[in-house]
């Protein structure tokens, strides 16, 4: 895995507009589709993908396919087009738009009408995807926000989760999770890392960098609340809809080994971005399971 693909300039079919990053879809062997985004320097945005996508596999949640790239010297990861043949993708902010009278679909941050009350309404008559066996797309939702949760994914705003239709029959269903690159503190330098990790101050420590608050998930409990939800939180909260599925996923975090080796291997990161990423980790799953 860290053998990074070499995006040659030529492979550039086509921009994408969507979202902050440098992005643009290239063609791979076989015409396939891929979407390579260029990673912010000083960054660790590419590894955090990489190891959010292993962590939801252990979850046994659908997710976008991605690996390492390089694009003219950039760092950069390549991410598989998931949509089937004669398939769309509609994104929530056009989903919320269909429920909410006037939602400002145009809007990413900060964004009051994007509750966990609007987003049920809008994926409950959706089906989850039928390999997991659920009731309906917000039971699947619930598994995503638990993966937020987990990784301290801050960037579940109303472009980064969607159904898939398909236009001949009509049927939908919830998209894989995608678009993970805002986590495990990949913003942090080796040195950044060291210094919370060594910290006693409760304030700048992991414990207290998972309770900040900038620890958020882009989604509000309410269209009058003035903060959204603390990533955690998000999911905490939906035990409000479905107790079943809440426990179920509970259930399932409860029995996975979030230490296992193989979550980190063979990417080229710095220990002490390790270090730091797997105490997130552990501490959001402590919180999540008191």
């Amino acid at each position: 895995m860290s053998d990074r693909i070499l995006v040659l300039p030529e492979q550039n079919i086509n921009p994408e507009s969507l979202g902050t990053k440098v992005k643009f879809w290239i063609e791979r062997e076989g015409k396939e589709k891929w979407l390579c985004k260029i990673v912010r320097p000083n960054t660790g945005e590419d590894w955090a993908e990489i190891v959010a996508q292993r962590i939801a596999a252990l979850f046994g949640l659908p997710y976008a396919w991605q690996e390492l790239a390089t694009y003219k010297g950039q760092n950069a990861v390549i991410s598989k087009n998931f949509l089937p043949e004669n398939c769309s993708l509609a994104l929530g902010n056009t989903l919320l738009s269909g429920v909410i009278p006037n939602y400002p679909r145009n809007q990413k941050y900060k964004l009051k009408l994007h509750t966990l009350p609007n987003v049920y309404a809008a994926l409950i008559q959706i089906n989850a995807d039928a390999a997991l066996g659920l009731n309906n797309a917000f039971d699947q939702f619930m598994g995503y926000l638990l993966l937020d949760a987990i990784i301290g994914n801050t960037d579940r705003h109303h472009e980064n989760w969607g159904i898939i239709r398909n236009e001949i029959t009509g049927d939908a269903y919830l998209a894989p999770t995608f678009d993970h690159g805002s986590s495990l503190g990949c913003r942090f330098s080796a040195d950044q890392c060291i210094q919370r990790l060594k910290s006693k101050d409760n304030g700048f420590n992991v414990y207290g960098f998972v309770r900040n608050s900038r620890a958020t998930s882009a989604l509000f409990l309410n269209d009058n609340d003035t903060k959204p939800l603390n990533y955690v939180d998000a999911f905490l909260k939906t035990e409000a809809y479905s107790q079943e599925t809440y426990q179920l996923w509970q259930s399932k975090l409860a029995s996975i080994d979030l230490t296992t080796p193989s979550i980190f291997s063979h990417i080229l990161m710095n220990p002490a971005n390790i270090a730091f990423a797997q105490a997130l980790i552990l501490e959001n799953k402590s919180r999540i399971l008191k």
